[in-house]
């Protein structure tokens, strides 16, 4: 009689340097021009435990930032989007001076979490059960700085791990080898957001996304509207939602017309200068 081999075909996980190193060869394709970047911080989110990971570009003089692109693993969950990149809150005062591949984190900054944020990053932090930050930067391009960081809900223990460094040196170092004008491109079709927006103003619209719905705008009509508050493409909204882009153009039209934004940087502007203004009007009643 004979005996039938049984082979194991269960698959090993692969190390942890080895996943590394299968997310920094995605990362340089990415930054190369062949494949999507929020598909490679989708990897970096899975290596590092995150929810949300983010690259952004920012001034550390004028607070002006742009987020370049963003993977949140919760965003189909209707979860409130990133609105504004941390890093000019934890790199503050050394932004300019970090040097690439280093690790920044908020509980490092922070020993009571959230207590020196603006009101409005304290409750998006709290809505979305986000207890830690990271952020690595990345590089200088002209007075501005680049970054990538990622949220988690509970603090980091690997930071001075020489594995977790390793990684973070060489996120840098492949970013500073990308091909040149790839970021640009992406940047120009992404509103910069600047501190002045924050500015109160007792005259500003209602706000678009709150839960008394004041535009009347459909489900759809406010799913695209967190995802623009979140920075994203036309192409990206597209892709995230499953709608044509000659649809997503018809929605945005409807939604320029009951909100009388002017275009998406006025939209843009409305949703966070709404959300600012009544953080600002709870702290003068408190």
């Amino acid at each position: 009689m004979m005996c039938e081999k049984v082979v194991n075909t269960t698959r090993k996980k692969p190390s942890g340097a080895l996943r590394i190193a299968d997310f920094l060869t995605r990362w340089t394709e990415c930054l190369h021009g062949a494949g999507d970047l929020r598909d490679s911080l989708a990897l970096f989110a899975d290596l590092t435990g995150a929810r949300l990971v983010t690259l952004a570009r920012f001034d550390p003089k004028t607070g002006r930032q742009r987020i370049i692109t963003c993977f949140d693993l919760d965003a189909q969950a209707g979860k409130r989007p990133l609105i504004k990149a941390m890093a000019p809150f934890i790199l503050n005062g050394h932004g300019i001076y970090a040097r690439p591949g280093t690790v920044w984190t908020l509980s490092e900054k922070d020993s009571e979490p959230h207590s020196h944020m603006d009101a409005r990053s304290q409750r998006w932090m709290t809505d979305r059960g986000f207890e830690e930050v990271v952020v690595i930067p990345l590089g200088r391009h002209d007075t501005e700085v680049d970054a990538i960081e990622f949220y988690r809900s509970n603090p980091v223990t690997c930071a001075d791990d020489p594995t977790f460094q390793w990684l973070a040196t060489s996120v840098a170092d492949v970013w500073g080898r990308r091909r040149k004008g790839r970021i640009a491109r992406l940047l120009r079709s992404v509103p910069a957001i600047s501190n002045q927006l924050g500015q109160p103003d007792l005259t500003a619209p209602d706000d678009p996304l709150s839960s008394e719905n004041p535009f009347q705008l459909t489900a759809a009509e406010s799913r695209i509207c967190m995802l623009i508050q979140a920075g994203l493409t036309f192409k990206q909204i597209s892709a995230e939602t499953g709608v044509a882009e000659s649809t997503m153009r018809s929605h945005l039209r409807s939604i320029y017309a009951k909100t009388g934004a002017a275009g998406q940087v006025g939209l843009m502007r409305m949703l966070m200068h709404v959300d600012q203004t009544a953080q600002d009007a709870v702290g003068r009643r408190a």
